[in-house]
């Protein structure tokens, strides 16, 4: 029975949480809930073109379900490359980071690190998480000032360098 219960409170804590009103935020900032790149002419001629290669293939193979997955795909992919961020609030908290109205406790987190390559389009807060299938919160900065963010965060976490992660680096590889 103490195993069930322990693994219960583990699962809670790692749940994400409905914001904490009462609590006064340490540090606060609003950005884009990320960067969003206008895509050229030639993007949209390229990623048609791919498109239309994909779709020929499932056509030459006879592969009907395949054919309906890359023009679901496809259309999903158009839709986001044409949709514009809202802005978010992100929250420093004496127990957690809140973002975007969700609570994520510091208990289900391990360290921090942030990037700021070229500000804004790649500043980030990227916090590392106890959680195995999210195992990172990546909040934008926008035009927050990285140095304030950092001196609350070492509050509460360690600070070690992370990896960009893979389908970060494709992202901005492919403009998306």
């Amino acid at each position: 029975m103490a195993i069930i219960s322990e693994n219960k409170q583990k699962k809670d804590k790692e749940t994400r949480l409905p914001a904490r009103p009462n609590e006064e935020p340490i540090f606060s900032w609003r950005a884009p809930e990320y960067v969003f790149l206008e895509k050229s002419d030639g993007w949209y001629w390229v990623f048609f073109g791919i498109l239309a290669a994909l779709l020929a293939i499932a056509g030459l193979t006879k592969n009907f379900l395949m054919g309906v997955v890359f023009l679901l795909l496809g259309i999903v992919v158009y839709v986001y490359s044409k949709k514009k961020p809202r802005e978010v609030e992100f929250k420093i908290l004496g127990e957690g980071i809140e973002a975007d109205g969700v609570f994520y406790g510091y208990e289900t987190m391990k360290s921090f690190w942030i990037f700021y390559d070229n500000p804004p389009e790649d500043a980030f807060l990227s916090i590392q998480r106890v959680n195995k299938f999210t195992p990172y919160l990546q909040l934008p900065l926008g035009q927050a000032d990285p140095v304030s963010i950092r001196k609350n965060m070492l509050r509460f976490l360690k600070e070690i360098k992370h990896e960009r992660e893979l389908a970060g680096v494709v992202e901005k590889l492919i403009r998306f």
